[in-house]
């Protein structure tokens, strides 16, 4: 049988970036490309990281609470994908830097919701500003069909995760 298209522009690549042509099976498996990929986009998106003081964990909070005033720590937790102690330590400079402002719940104190200040807002939409133009860079080798199948099928991979 022959490769997948993708996987035969990936072994050309891979045979022009380094001195010799390094074949594999790994080059068949979506989940070697995906870790290849995830480590694509970091480079992209590191530079939109650049000269602030955090990281994008705490970007993805500083998204989630500007799209859902109010939203609770255990919400917060699961939409970014990460344990709630994760989330309470990327929290906290966001809350020292009043980025965001915490509420707790008067019937349960160990309960507490998040929005984002005045200042959380300006700061969040000029690095959705950032964050879009790295988007644009990731994106560029495809077409406007291309990344939306893809966005689609990583879409449709995540939701059919157990957890």
């Amino acid at each position: 049988s022959s490769s997948p298209p993708s996987v035969t522009a990936f072994t050309k690549t891979m045979a022009t970036t380094t001195s010799t042509p390094i074949l594999s099976e790994l080059t068949d498996l979506i989940g070697h490309l995906l870790r290849k990929s995830h480590l694509v986009a970091q480079r992209s998106f590191a530079e939109a990281f650049d000269g602030t003081d955090i990281s994008p964990v705490q970007y993805g909070l500083l998204s989630i609470i500007g799209s859902n005033p109010d939203v609770s720590h255990k919400d917060l937790a699961k939409a970014v994908a990460t344990a709630p102690s994760v989330a309470t330590t990327a929290l906290k400079p966001l809350l020292d830097e009043n980025l965001v402002q915490q509420r707790r719940d008067h019937g349960d104190a160990r309960s507490s919701t998040y929005r984002l200040s005045s200042k959380g807002a300006s700061f969040l939409n000029r690095m959705r500003e950032r964050i879009a133009l790295a988007s644009q860079r990731l994106e560029a080798p495809l077409t406007k069909a291309e990344s939306d199948t893809l966005r689609k099928l990583l879409a449709k991979l995540v939701a059919a995760s157990p957890r």
